[in-house]
C-alpha cells in the first residue's frame, strides 16, 4: 500500500509546476555561480579551480541550506493535501493504516527534493564546459565531487529537514508547521 501512495504523489509532485519552476530556478543560480564572477553563492571562489571539489561541494552545502525554504512547501502539500479538501474522510473510510499513507506520502515529498537536488548538481556539473571560462581556471572533470556532496551533505540535510517538516505538518495540520491549531486560534 505504501508503494501505491509513493506512485501517486510522485505523479502529483512531478506533474506540479512549481517543482519544475524552483529547480530550474535554482539550476540556474547554480550554473550562475558556477560558471561567473557575477553570481556568488556563499561568498568568492578565490584562486582555486573553479571546478574543484571543495567549491562544488561547498556550492551544494549552500544550496541544501537554501532549498531547506522549499523542501516545506513538497512536504505540507504531500501530507496535507487530501486534508485541505476534505477528502480525507473518503480516504480512511477504506481500510487503509494512516502509517502507510504518511510513508508513502512523506517518501514522495523527499522524492521531490531529490530531484530538485539532482537538478542543481547538473547546472553545476554543466557550467565547467562554458567556453567563457577560461581554462586555466578549470581543473579535470571529475563526478566524484558531486557524489560526495550529494551523499554527505545534501541527503542528511534534506532527510532531516522533511522529517521535522513532516512531523510538524502531520502533527498541527497547519502549512505553516510551527503554530499549533489552539495559539492560531487566539
Amino acid at each position: 500500500m505504501i508503494l501505491e501512495f509513493f506512485r501517486f504523489e510522485m505523479r502529483q509532485q512531478l506533474r506540479s509546476p512549481l517543482l519544475w519552476l524552483l529547480a530550474g530556478l535554482f539550476a540556474m543560480l547554480a550554473f550562475g555561480a558556477a560558471s561567473s564572477d557575477a553570481v556568488q553563492a556563499g561568498g568568492a571562489i578565490g584562486n582555486v579551480y573553479r571546478n574543484a571539489p571543495i567549491v562544488t561541494i561547498q556550492f551544494l552545502s549552500i544550496f541544501t541550506l537554501m532549498g531547506m525554504l522549499i523542501c516545506g512547501v513538497f512536504v505540507a502539500s504531500a501530507l496535507l493535501r487530501d486534508f485541505e479538501t476534505g477528502t480525507a474522510d473518503l480516504l480512511f473510510a477504506n481500510p487503509i493504516k494512516k502509517r502507510d499513507f504518511l510513508i508513502g506520502r512523506f517518501l514522495a515529498a523527499l522524492a521531490a527534493c531529490f530531484v530538485i537536488y539532482l537538478v542543481i548538481a547538473s547546472g553545476i556539473f554543466i557550467a565547467q564546459f562554458m567556453p567563457w571560462i577560461e581554462p586555466d581556471r578549470l581543473g579535470a572533470v571529475r563526478l566524484a565531487p558531486f557524489v560526495f556532496g550529494m551523499l554527505v551533505m545534501v541527503i542528511p540535510n534534506v532527510l532531516f529537514t522533511c522529517a521535522l517538516l513532516s512531523l510538524l505538518a502531520v502533527t498541527t495540520r497547519s502549512n505553516c508547521g510551527s503554530i499549533p491549531p489552539m495559539v492560531a486560534a487566539f
